[in-house]
């Protein structure tokens, strides 16, 4: 494969893509652990098992 890569002159490509996958997964986790935003996933872990509110555009 990287004989064909080499001839075709396509090189950059694979370092390219791995780049690209590593740097969303960087922003991801980022994105997952920024200050603040343990309280949210907090509060959004509760919603299945609240029976106290209904769900919103459902009749009862």
């Amino acid at each position: 494969m990287r004989l064909v890569m080499e001839s075709a002159g396509l090189t950059f490509w694979p370092s390219l893509s791995l780049a690209l996958f590593m740097g969303s997964c960087l922003v991801m986790l980022a994105w997952l652990f920024r200050p603040g935003s343990r309280d949210f996933y907090r509060a959004m872990s509760g919603i299945a098992l609240n029976d106290a509110e209904p769900l919103s555009g459902r009749e009862e």
